[in-house]
């Protein structure tokens, strides 16, 4: 049986509410990173396909309005998604973020154009 096949049939299964699937942040980030970096898919691919999978409903994931956020960020910037994620979460946390990395800084402009 193929994976798509399995996938299938895993997926009516959680539309069914037979079984739930919980999406880690982590899940999502290591996502990222084989699209990104094992198939170089574009970014605007990335963040368009999961983008639509965190929008769907019936599946469980963690942090859903922050990662459209990020990958909206994803998609018009050069700044990782580890990053984004990161800057996102402490935001939402009314944290900061102690680091030298300059792609907080660019995060910093950014959020303070989109809002």
């Amino acid at each position: 049986m193929s994976q798509a096949t399995k996938t299938e049939k895993l997926l009516k299964k959680v539309r069914d509410k037979n079984i739930i699937i919980i999406f880690l942040p982590e899940v999502i980030l290591e996502m990222v990173f084989v699209l990104e970096s094992f198939y170089k898919a574009p970014r605007s691919d990335i963040a368009e396909k999961l983008t639509t999978l965190i929008k769907t409903e019936y599946l469980n994931i963690q942090h859903r309005s922050l990662w459209i956020k990020a990958f909206e960020i994803f998609e018009k910037s050069a700044v990782s998604m580890f990053d984004i994620y990161l800057f996102l979460r402490a935001k939402d946390d009314n944290s900061k973020i102690l680091s030298y990395d300059k792609d907080f800084v660019k995060l910093n402009r950014i959020i303070k154009t989109t809002t």
